[in-house]
């Protein structure tokens, strides 16, 4: 059974991006998203689950598990339809790495939609970018709606909170591209094999202190004039499509 005080201590985890950060811990629902982050380096320390799912998961020695009902599953799931299970993973170090792989990253530039944010996580995941990189005011990537938009992926890219101008400091052989509706066609653009690509707020785009740091501006092609902008998650898979197959 749980108590009062577990159900006080995972709510508060789901609902305070605060309190999250200080005790290095957030929250995971579903079979699988748990099941996903079971097989990443993030770890999952406690599982809340129903008897019938532990009867077919396959769970590590070391994770401690406690038997609960689909109600008690209803006082601690972020959920409107809570689903089995419910576990509180490790937040890992957030770490700027020493050296950077010759590869295509993404930074964010105060993206703060948790849905937007989540599916961004779950795209480089899918491009093998391991490595996300955004503004320090960008939505908590750890708050519930993220973690479900990811759909596992939040246990295979580490997001770093970093200025543009530091990170471009710390790896000068990248240079940053802006994706913006007014730059050039991204198709037509002389680009090198690696960089940062940068994507803006969904409502304001991309500020002008970043803006400043980028080398030019690349724009998804469009093919009717009567839209002005695509969705932030949208245009970065796109961009992500065209450098890391089509270059």
């Amino acid at each position: 059974m749980l108590t009062r005080r577990e159900i006080a201590y995972i709510n508060k985890l789901q609902r305070n991006a605060k309190f999250r950060h200080n005790e290095r811990k957030f929250v995971v629902e579903t079979p699988k998203i748990v099941t996903a982050l079971l097989h990443s380096d993030v770890k999952i320390e406690r599982i809340y689950a129903t008897e019938t799912w532990l009867k077919v998961a396959n769970l590590p020695k070391d994770v401690t598990i406690k038997v609960v009902s689909e109600k008690e599953l209803h006082k601690i799931s972020s959920l409107t339809n809570p689903n089995q299970v419910v576990g509180i993973a490790q937040i890992p170090e957030a770490k700027l790495p020493d050296s950077l792989p010759s590869n295509w990253y993404v930074y964010l530039d105060s993206i703060r939609d948790p849905g937007n944010m989540g599916t961004i996580i779950r795209l480089c995941h899918w491009f093998n970018i391991s490595i996300l990189f955004g503004t320090p005011d960008c939505v908590d990537v750890y708050n519930p709606k993220v973690v479900q938009a990811s759909m596992g992926s939040i246990g295979f890219v580490r997001f770093i909170p970093i200025e543009l101008s530091e990170l471009l400091k710390t790896f000068p052989d990248f240079q940053a591209y802006c994706l913006s509706a007014s730059g050039n066609p991204i198709k037509e653009s002389s680009l090198p094999g690696h960089g940062f690509l940068i994507a803006g707020n969904e409502s304001r785009g991309i500020s002008p202190k970043t803006a400043s740091n980028c080398h030019s501006s690349v724009s998804i092609p469009r093919f009717n004039q009567h839209i002005d902008s695509l969705n932030v998650a949208t245009a970065i898979a796109m961009a992500l499509y065209h450098v890391k197959l089509c270059l």
